[in-house]
């Protein structure tokens, strides 16, 4: 069913429209290119501007031109899904697989595609008989013979397409309550152009229309919209890899726009939370009852101090939350429950403090004591004398145990000395 006039002039002002949002996109993502990932949709927003953009050309070119901009087409149809799976690559923390090796393999069926398009004239490997016809003010392809490139191709394609939305999912199950949001969304993203594209081969599509600029749109727009919403570009799941519930210390990830990226369980049971409760809010309200931290938070990148919480003491440290290439993307709040320590540490000073009181009240001799110099006994406070074994133990601890010294042995009981030396000198 041939298009009225109207609706071909409508379908070509939608595609102007539909290259004006797109194009205010792609500025959007160059004002944040100082984030890795907004880079890569930036890259992405390029062959799909152009794909626009080349549709509407041969939608108004004359048919004996046709075949160019068709081939100027599928250049920019075989680089699409690369793209896109870069971006996706680099959003799922795979950066391992961006290097030059694994992008010239990436590009090899494009670039034989490109061959293979300008030659096909030739060998129809692509196209078989490929004719243009004109209604109105469009041009646009009969029902199409592929050839069996075109299936090598289209399969291609699918198959970077489908890995990126298994890249995706994976992310999406390990992630976090904010990057499952964010999966969906993005998830939705990869499947519009397949959609379109399916629409356009199959023939439910009118073949006056082609409907990829507009899947394209919404690719963009549901990109633009996590980004909006969800900052994707920014929260790639870098605080994942580093939060483990298992962990018995409250761990928390902000950003630098001062929302909760990330959170872990054990903050969660801290704050008496939920996560959807908080990941993607402020960190100022969520941590409204928590005023101690958020005025530390405000001026420093890097802080370790302890802090007082609900009557429960904590070693609070803030650190700088970077990417891997160094740029700092927000900080990350630790907290470390010291309640128990510290309640060791007043026993242990409490039990110090007794010690030493304890070793003050021990009796101790000291200053001058009063002796007499023939019997030897001291005058106590009271002005009795008293034997010195008897004071000094009951100014001391000291016991005293009796003997007797070789002189005094001599004195008290020199005969049997006497004959003790006797004894000796005789068995000598």
């Amino acid at each position: 069913m041939m298009l009225s006039m109207q609706w071909q002039v409508l379908y070509i002002l939608s595609i102007i429209v539909t290259l004006f949002l797109m194009i205010t996109l792609q500025f959007y993502a160059l004002r944040l290119r100082h984030v890795s990932e907004a880079g890569l949709f930036a890259a992405f927003m390029v062959p799909a501007i152009c794909w626009s953009i080349t549709v509407g050309i041969m939608a108004l070119a004359p048919p004996e031109t046709g075949h160019i901009w068709l081939n100027i087409k599928y250049f920019w149809i075989a680089i699409t899904p690369v793209a896109l799976l870069l971006f996706i690559l680099r959003y799922t923390n795979r950066e391992r697989w961006l290097n030059k090796k694994v992008i010239a393999a990436l590009l090899l069926i494009p670039s034989l595609t490109q061959i293979v398009v300008w030659t096909n004239s030739q060998h129809s490997l692509m196209i078989r008989n490929l004719q243009f016809a004109q209604s109105g003010i469009l041009t646009y392809t009969p029902p199409l013979t592929f050839g069996p490139y075109y299936w090598i191709h289209t399969g291609y394609s699918y198959f970077l397409t489908l890995l990126s939305i298994v890249l995706v999912v994976e992310t999406l199950i390990r992630g976090s309550y904010l990057h499952r949001r964010q999966g969906i969304f993005l998830t939705a993203a990869i499947l519009f152009p397949l959609v379109g594209n399916i629409l356009l081969i199959s023939g439910i599509a009118p073949r006056e229309i082609d409907p990829m600029p507009f899947a394209l749109l919404f690719t963009s727009l549901l990109l633009w919209w996590s980004v909006y919403r969800y900052y994707l570009l920014d929260l790639s799941p870098v605080a994942r890899n580093i939060f483990v519930d298992i962990m018995p210390n409250g761990m928390l990830a902000i950003d630098g726009r001062g929302r909760i990226i990330d959170i872990n369980r054990s903050m969660l049971e801290m704050m008496g939370a939920r996560q959807e409760e908080v990941v993607g809010r402020p960190f100022t309200e969520v941590l409204k009852p928590w005023q101690e931290i958020v005025e530390n938070f405000r001026d420093d990148i890097q802080l370790v101090t302890e802090i007082t919480i609900r009557e429960r003491q904590f070693d609070l440290q803030i650190r700088p939350l970077a990417n891997q290439q160094g740029a700092l993307q927000g900080r990350i709040i630790l907290l470390h429950d010291i309640s128990q320590r510290k309640k060791m540490a007043e026993e242990r000073e409490q039990l110090i403090g007794s010690l030493q009181d304890a070793l003050s009240q021990v009796k101790q001799l000291s200053g001058l004591l009063p002796i007499c110099a023939s019997c030897k006994k001291i005058r106590d406070d009271q002005g009795y004398w008293q034997d010195v074994a008897v004071y000094i133990r009951d100014h001391s601890e000291a016991e005293f145990s009796h003997g007797m010294c070789p002189d005094c042995a001599q004195d008290l009981y020199s005969q049997i000395a006497q004959k003790r030396k006797e004894k000796e000198g005789n068995a000598q």
